[in-house]
């Protein structure tokens, strides 16, 4: 449901050129060698995603499923690990199997629809991913008639461009054929892998920050905006934070909450119990919510993760759940 817009408009692609939504690697890269070795379980989604699909059996001992992939040049995050991966080289990663190998490249920016917003003229939401600087652009048409066929529909561009702490967003109409086309909703922007926001304003218009850790980014909603005239949107790091702390946040504490859930299912003598090696694992999955509230500590409590986070997993490992970092 989150990609409709980023299927919709890959689709529209897909008419207008006839490159589908899903293609191997070398239709992208075609001077690339190993784009053609990839195994045929890899491919793009997209212009900006690959997806490797999980085609091996689960360890037993690991609850893990080992996946070969090839990543061809840019640099690449990891979502279901949180981590920025370089490309040019095959990389070996451990999932498991409720995960879907995705890889983003790095700088994107992606549309993405909330739970409450599906179909045409619905809210303005990006996702904007670490490690470079991006744009898309984005189709609409009415979602119901052919209309599309004679081009009435609309097409808008967004970009991140990121230098030192700031983050500068713009969003504006590219091509207008639709008469149906709302110019003014709200605007929600995802930071994935993101430190702590110290500020950010639309238009001067100051937007509501929320810091969601647990998942690994930090939301910022603004009010509705024009797109008729385009928007810029600034956005502040926190310049005390650092982003190394942040790497592999979101897909650790994930991994650390399945453990848990797995260990409550175990009999009662192999469960978790409230002694001191269990309270260490629950107070490193406490970390993020901790960070929601106050993210001043940003640097302070993710050194406290590392610190802890090996202790953690020979916990894990001695248990027979989830281990080897979680993949």
């Amino acid at each position: 449901i989150e990609l409709q817009d980023y299927i919709y408009t890959a689709n529209r692609k897909c008419y207008d050129t006839g490159v589908s939504l899903c293609r191997p690697l070398y239709v992208e890269y075609p001077d690339d060698l190993e784009a053609y070795h990839a195994p045929g379980v890899e491919f793009f989604f997209g212009d900006d995603m690959i997806v490797s699909l999980i085609a091996a059996k689960r360890c037993p001992k690991t609850g893990l499923c080992s996946v070969r992939f090839y990543l061809p040049r840019d640099k690449w995050y990891d979502v279901s690990r949180g981590i920025l991966l370089d490309g040019g080289k095959w990389h070996d990663g451990n999932y498991l199997l409720d995960e879907i190998p995705l890889f983003v490249r790095a700088g994107s920016v992606v549309p993405y629809n909330t739970r409450r917003d599906i179909g045409p003229n619905g809210v303005f939401a990006f996702e904007l991913y670490p490690g470079g600087n991006g744009v898309c652009e984005v189709y609409e048409d009415d979602g119901e008639t052919e209309a599309y066929r004679e081009d009435r529909c609309i097409w808008y561009r967004a970009e991140q461009k990121r230098s030192g702490n700031e983050i500068v967003f713009s969003l504006h109409l590219r091509e207008k054929k639709w008469d149906g086309f709302q110019a003014k909703r709200p605007l929600l922007l995802r930071l994935i892998g993101s430190v702590p926001v110290r500020s950010a304003n639309c238009e001067s218009i100051p937007g509501t920050v929320c810091n969601e850790f647990e998942s690994g980014r930090v939301v910022i909603a603004f009010p509705a905006i024009d797109l008729s005239v385009g928007v810029t949107a600034r956005i502040q790091l926190d310049a005390q934070s650092e982003e190394r702390w942040a790497e592999g946040l979101a897909g650790d504490t994930r991994r650390l909450r399945k453990a848990v859930e797995l260990a409550n299912h175990l009999p009662w003598c192999d469960r978790f119990k409230p002694g001191l090696h269990e309270r260490l694992v629950q107070e490193l999955m406490h970390i993020p919510w901790l960070l929601n509230e106050f993210p001043e500590r940003f640097n302070e409590e993710l050194k406290r993760r590392t610190e802890l986070l090996p202790k953690a997993m020979t916990i894990v490992m001695k248990r027979g759940y989830i281990c080897e970092r979680f993949g």
